[in-house]
């Protein structure tokens, strides 16, 4: 069961932001830090001997690929990887991808690994997918000592909740995909490489019941770009994807109808008899402080993966950050425009500022109209499938909160005389490459893994501000 529902309807019920004070900041933010510290290593790696050759490739869009070889790789966690699912498929002569499925469901319960799983109806990978052979996505979380931390205590001070193993500071570490289709028997996996702080693809297939490994495939950076990373749209919808809509109780929609022709289905021997798909329990918190359980319509762990993934995506995006040469220069207004501060062009010295291509009035506009863009085309996406009723979702919900730090990144990043695009950061297949919340998180988060592959200390948050700007003029 995962009981993260909980916080967002004590974000509706405050009707208030997280982050209403300093002090409720810091108490996050520390959080974060320490989580980053216990994670990522201290510096960063050196990428010069994994370059695939780009003629290989045939384009040169692909630079930021890199191989992902057994020696180079360190797992997230050591009980789940590639190259351990591969001594183990063979040491048991796996012959089918239904096999391979139980394989994979039979480690993540003897090691009592985090973990959770997707179902897609709709895709855009090498997998086909339908509502009636939706695509399998497991997923796992980094066991790390965050696995008995009452997280809530972390946010609002309050010791007593029933909510102490929710472990949403872990990253997703491991990501492993099947088609339902039969005689579909490619499979697709994504696992981050703590070494690196970069994703790495896999892929495995069953041809004539015998299993084929490809270590460092190609054909994956086609959708999950040079830099890999998983495509995975931004809270709080989810189009092509059982439960699109979070919050969703519609048993009259479509893709509710479709869950259940699906459900209902025997699935004794196909890939889907690794999972539980008995839908799960959700915990409400009540006016008077008590909680009471509903069931939720699916047993699908959209909202859960949307934080954990995206922690993943911080430290990914931190490292590029960092490997951006051009990015010295700005490096304390960056970690200045990620952590809120306003006035950013007040940051940058007046021969630099008037180098930038448009101010950031006019960037703040376009990007508030870029957000909201994306969001009704996602909400267009699910409507004919799901709660037709639902409204605009809450900009609470959606990096709509955020504008104002995202219209800063951008100014310090695409405006510049070198400009760098934005574009590799956003986990997003399609529409908005500006898209950084996932449940908890903004873009605010990423700055204290930044901050840290920077080995820069940038103080509590009352004080940061003032702080980095000084730093900010004296290093142009």
């Amino acid at each position: 069961m995962r009981y993260t529902t909980f916080f967002i309807l004590l974000y509706i019920l405050t009707g208030c932001r997280l982050f209403n004070s300093a002090e409720t900041r810091n108490e996050h933010e520390n959080t974060i830090k320490d989580n980053i510290s216990d994670t990522l290593p201290a510096t960063s790696g050196n990428f010069d001997e994994e370059f695939v050759d780009i003629s290989q490739l045939n384009d040169a869009a692909l630079k930021n690929y890199r191989l992902c070889s057994e020696s180079e790789f360190e797992p997230l966690d050591k009980n789940i990887s590639y190259f351990l699912l591969k001594e183990k498929a063979r040491n048991r002569t796996i012959h089918s991808k239904e096999e391979l499925a139980q394989l994979v469901s039979s480690i993540i319960q003897s090691n009592k690994i985090n973990s959770g799983f997707l179902l897609a109806y709709e895709t855009n990978s090498l997998q086909s997918a339908s509502p009636e052979f939706p695509r399998l996505i497991r997923f796992t979380s980094t066991d790390s000592d965050y696995r008995n931390k009452d997280i809530h205590s972390a946010y609002n001070g309050e010791p007593s909740t029933p909510l102490s193993w929710i472990r949403s500071t872990d990253p997703v570490s491991f990501i492993i995909a099947f088609s339902g289709f039969e005689g579909e028997d490619l499979i697709e996996i994504l696992e981050f490489n703590e070494k690196h702080q970069r994703f790495c693809a896999r892929i495995i297939k069953i041809e004539d019941q015998k299993i084929i490994f490809k270590d460092h495939p190609q054909s994956c950076v086609r959708c999950h770009r040079d830099d890999l990373r998983p495509n995975w749209e931004g809270y709080p919808l989810w189009p092509g994807f059982f439960g699109s809509m979070l919050f969703n109780q519609d048993k009259e929609s479509y893709e509710y109808q479709m869950w259940k022709t699906f459900y209902e289905k025997e699935h004794t021997d196909d890939i889907y008899a690794s999972v539980n798909l008995k839908p799960k329990k959700n915990i409400l918190l009540n006016e008077n402080g008590s909680y009471t359980e509903s069931e939720s319509m699916y047993p699908i762990d959209n909202e859960f993966f949307s934080g954990h993934v995206q922690y993943t995506n911080f430290f990914r995006i931190a490292r590029i950050l960092k490997e951006e040469k051009s990015n010295e220069s700005y490096r304390y207004a960056i970690l200045a425009a990620l952590s809120g501060c306003p006035d950013i062009e007040t940051y940058l010295p007046a021969h630099i500022r008037e180098q930038h291509t448009k101010t950031l009035a006019e960037i703040t506009k376009e990007t508030t109209s870029l957000i909201k863009t994306d969001i009704k085309d996602r909400l267009e996406r699910i409507k004919p499938y799901a709660d037709r009723s639902k409204p605009y979702p809450n900009p609470g919900f959606t990096d709509e909160e955020s504008v104002d730090a995202i219209s800063a990144f951008r100014y310090l990043m695409e405006y510049r005389k070198h400009p760098v695009s934005l574009d590799l950061l956003s986990l997003s297949f399609k529409g908005n490459p500006y898209s950084f919340k996932n449940y908890t998180l903004t873009i605010h988060d990423i700055v204290h893994y930044y901050a840290f592959l920077l080995q820069e200390e940038i103080g509590p948050f009352e004080d940061r501000c003032s702080l980095l700007k000084d730093k900010s003029l004296q290093n142009f």
